[in-house]
């Protein structure tokens, strides 16, 4: 279970700071996500940058939500105990959010930000929701979002090792836009070749 999954605390999302930017990182933040063959462009347009945590190297990777506060998670660029990190507060319905190619309306939902990563390549949005089960709240913010960007095609990419995110998703997005769920050629989107993910 990731941090982020863990029971939340019954105190509201908190104003804090985000983590401080390290330049020195960058290069390691650009080979690190061309290695395993996600964008790194796609990840800085959306206000990913690198930050050190208790010196391990960090992806920050921010968040959208519904107040507009900040909330994120840091994931670590080598081997740590911890990979993903998140804030000590609630994180209500926040959510990976980000612009993919323009023009293009369709909506991809993943559980991971690096899935999510690999889907913003493809299509016009991607969204991560951080985790297997989500609190309640995050579907609804999902449906206004793809209500306000006009989305016309909604596609769930579960882990191939959690089938069962597919149908939970589609069961609290059901709406009248078309939704497919598209299993991944790997463990999951991102595992799974560049040249693969479109097919």
């Amino acid at each position: 279970m990731y941090t982020h999954e863990r029971p939340q605390p019954k105190s509201k999302l908190i104003a804090i700071p985000p983590p401080p930017f390290f330049p020195e990182y960058n290069s390691l933040m650009n080979a690190y996500l061309t290695t395993r063959e996600l964008s790194y462009p796609i990840a800085i347009s959306n206000g990913w940058y690198p930050t050190s945590d208790s010196n391990i190297p960090r992806i920050v990777i921010p968040c959208t939500n519904s107040k507009n506060s900040c909330y994120y998670q840091a994931r670590a660029m080598i081997d740590s105990n911890l990979r993903y990190k998140s804030p000590n507060t609630s994180r209500e319905d926040s959510i990976v959010w980000l612009w993919g190619q323009p023009g293009d309306n369709r909506c991809v939902i993943t559980e991971g930000p690096m899935d999510a990563l690999a889907a913003a390549e493809i299509c016009g949005y991607a969204i991560a929701v951080m985790g297997s089960k989500p609190p309640s709240e995050v579907f609804i913010f999902i449906k206004n979002l793809l209500n306000l960007i006009g989305c016309c095609e909604l596609i769930i990419v579960p882990d191939l090792d959690n089938l069962e995110f597919g149908a939970l998703i589609m069961s609290q997005l059901a709406a009248d836009i078309p939704i497919k769920i598209v299993l991944p050629l790997a463990k999951d989107l991102a595992a799974t070749k560049r040249k693969d993910r479109k097919v």
